[in-house]
């Protein structure tokens, strides 16, 4: 059983942050954090997030998690859930799609970076060999990691979403798809 178990914890900031495996307690935490990104605008998030659909979210993560369709990670600092980062597996082509999301006050610490290395450590106990993620272009924070870390860009589909800024106004944002070769 997964779980709950911690698989890394660090210092960061005068902050004790724990990287571990979501549990069911998590669901009140977890519900939180996914309206502070939504709040925050933070595109995977289109919609406030109930308790009952963050209930359904968080039981799908576990089964996945628990049955080695996932790997699911949750950034945990003073009790609060303050990031996740996902790998879906897809064992016939030895890939995983890769996301994370910090909500803001947690972002450009390292958290991001830390959490990606241990999805990747996960991605090679699943024997995948390639990881894909998407991004949209104005994160440009998170290009610039990704980059960093190794993935490249293989693709874009341009003005794939659309939103209103803080003025009304409807800006555009490319999707960029992105890989890295994590070998055997």
């Amino acid at each position: 059983m997964k779980a709950g178990q911690i698989i890394r914890t660090i210092q960061n900031n005068d902050e004790t942050v724990i990287f571990r495996y979501p549990r069911w307690q998590d669901v009140p935490a977890y519900v939180e954090m996914c309206n502070i990104l939504h709040q925050e605008r933070v595109m995977a998030y289109h919609a406030e997030t109930s308790f009952a659909k963050g209930c359904k979210r968080l039981s799908g993560i576990l089964v996945d998690l628990e049955t080695g369709k996932r790997a699911h990670v949750f950034i945990e600092t003073n009790r609060q859930i303050v990031g996740e980062g996902s790998l879906q597996v897809d064992r016939a082509h030895r890939m995983g799609t890769l996301g994370i999301k910090i909500i803001g006050k947690y972002r450009r610490r390292g958290l991001g970076r830390e959490t990606m290395l241990l999805l990747e450590a996960e991605a090679r106990k699943f024997g995948l060999r390639r990881i894909y993620l998407h991004v949209w272009h104005l994160n440009e924070a998170a290009i610039h990691l990704y980059q960093k870390i190794g993935y490249r860009e293989v693709g874009r589909v341009p003005e794939w979403y659309s939103m209103k800024d803080e003025t009304g106004n409807i800006v555009y944002s490319d999707l960029i798809e992105m890989i890295k070769d994590i070998g055997e």
